[in-house]
């Protein structure tokens, strides 16, 4: 089955909604989706469990009060109490709503019942602003249980302190905290192909943003936790257990973003390469290969599969949207250069010359200089 979220032209609510095609349909010469959802408000961050009876989304839930509605004898105020720093969050004011994570069963008609709030009550967010996206919540693979990013805290403006809980979604039990006593970011969860791993990013330092992202391992039967990537000198991100348990994750380096795996036996192998930010969509079942993305400076994201049993392969294009534009384009030369700092340092630096220009001609050309800065990301 083929689950996707769109809209389609006369299909109400006009809201994104969730839809599924079979398999059989693909291969016809015509298909119509089936409508799973019909939300008024419709759907986000959607993740269909496996076994394609229920469904994870977020809904924001207001929980705070406006001035108007606390004071209901001012119904003409348009004033804001603040009262913390998170009054406004990096670009987006706070709305009185917090992002909540909630399920929704899906009927042997392949109608969506309503979703049901995992964080009833709680004044916190899943994903957690202002970056987090549905990376942030992974369906186990029984497709009973959730493991789900939140920052609970009494001063999150200070607090770099979220955690990955898990809860079994088939119960009326309580969610679990499974990365207690951990003060820095814990987020991004991941499950083994078996179930009894749960992977997650983390950083190690209390309030410090910029920590090395490293994998952890949950051992769920004995408690037992390690980092899998305790021997690397790097990032990790968008990590994915492959069937026969190696990891998979992308990570920055020399100015670029490259694939990476990791054997059980810990031994690190770069899967791609050149000057290109590459980003992992999708390990194949058999473990054989990926889907990915790869953009370079004059080139946009496309998707390519590539072929993990013959590391730094030429990749297998699958979209070539972009290509009809770019060949109206002229474009600029990309040149790295790297330099030596006052104090010994290398600076990697890249020149992105215009389509025209000509080293060889007399007159001085414009420069414009950018000084990234950090150090979250290079």
């Amino acid at each position: 089955t083929l689950w996707f979220v769109g809209r389609h032209e006369g299909i109400e609510p006009d809201a994104p909604q969730l839809f599924r095609i079979s398999a059989e349909s693909l291969t016809a010469d015509s298909f119509k989706p089936q409508q799973v959802t019909r939300y008024e408000v419709g759907v986000a961050n959607v993740k269909v469990a496996p076994d394609g009876r229920r469904f994870a989304l977020t809904r924001d839930i207001k929980l705070d009060q406006t001035v108007s509605e606390l004071y209901p004898d001012l119904p003409l105020a348009d004033a804001r109490i603040i009262d913390s720093l998170m009054y406004r969050h990096w670009d987006a004011w706070h709305d009185f709503a917090y992002s909540h994570l909630h399920v929704a069963e899906i009927d042997e008609s392949g109608a969506a019942a309503e979703p049901r709030d995992l964080m009833p009550g709680q004044r916190n967010d899943t994903p957690v602003a202002p970056f987090g996206g549905s990376e942030q919540f992974a369906w186990s693979p029984d497709s009973r249980t959730i493991a789900y990013t939140t920052k609970i805290s009494a001063n999150p403006a200070e607090s770099t302190d979220s955690s990955v809980w898990t809860i079994d979604v088939t119960s009326e039990s309580p969610a679990q905290l499974v990365t207690a006593g951990r003060p820095g970011y814990d987020n991004d969860p991941f499950w083994s192909a078996d179930g009894a791993t749960l992977g997650f990013h983390a950083m190690e330092r209390a309030g410090f943003e910029a920590d090395r992202n490293r994998v952890m391992l949950l051992d769920l039967g004995s408690g037992a936790l390690t980092e899998a990537t305790k021997d690397l000198d790097q990032n990790a991100h968008a990590t994915r257990f492959l069937a026969d348990g190696r990891l998979m994750f992308s990570s920055e380096i020399d100015g670029t973003v490259q694939l990476y795996e990791l054997s059980r036996a810990g031994e690190l192998r770069q899967v791609t390469g050149g000057e290109f930010d590459w980003g992992l969509v999708k390990v194949l079942p058999d473990g054989s290969g990926a889907v990915v993305t790869r953009q370079s400076m004059v080139h946009p994201n496309e998707l390519y599969r590539i072929d993990l049993s013959d590391p730094l392969s030429e990749p297998i294009a699958i979209s070539r949207i972009n290509d009809e534009l770019l060949a109206g384009l002229e474009l600029p030369r990309i040149v790295r250069r790297d330099v030596t700092a006052t104090d010994g340092a290398t600076i990697r630096c890249w020149v992105a010359l215009p389509p025209d220009f000509d080293p060889a001609r007399p007159e001085r050309w414009p420069l414009l200089l950018y000084c990234q800065g950090g150090p979250q990301s290079q």
